[in-house]
């Protein structure tokens, strides 16, 4: 994606709020991505030790941003900002309780 969506996302219902995660734990991170991803068997980020894992969500140059669903968390996207000039989508995941309802259009939008 090299632009900005023209596109124009309504949102798809109340109580959605988005949160930085500045420096997430470790144990908060896998239980977000166990939520997500076990399902779709997400290994790239289960497979790293703890301290190698620790690194990278401690860098300010990666970030966490979490969606709550009234109060709790529900969805998760991580950014690396770590390659000159370029942004990468590392994980972009949905609790499987709410899926099909339009959150992650509008979350990733």
């Amino acid at each position: 994606m090299l632009a900005h969506s023209q596109r124009d996302v309504p949102t798809p219902r109340g109580g959605l709020a988005v949160h930085h995660a500045e420096a997430p734990s470790v144990p908060y991170y896998r239980c977000l991505c166990d939520a997500v991803g076990k399902d779709y068997h997400w290994l790239s980020r289960r497979k790293l030790p703890d301290e190698e894992l620790a690194a990278i969500l401690n860098d300010p140059l990666n970030e966490l941003h979490v969606l709550h669903i009234d109060g709790s968390p529900a969805r998760f996207a991580e950014l690396d900002r770590r390659p000159r000039d370029e942004i990468e989508l590392i994980q972009f995941g949905l609790i499987p309780d709410f899926i099909g309802q339009g959150i992650g259009k509008w979350f990733l939008h």
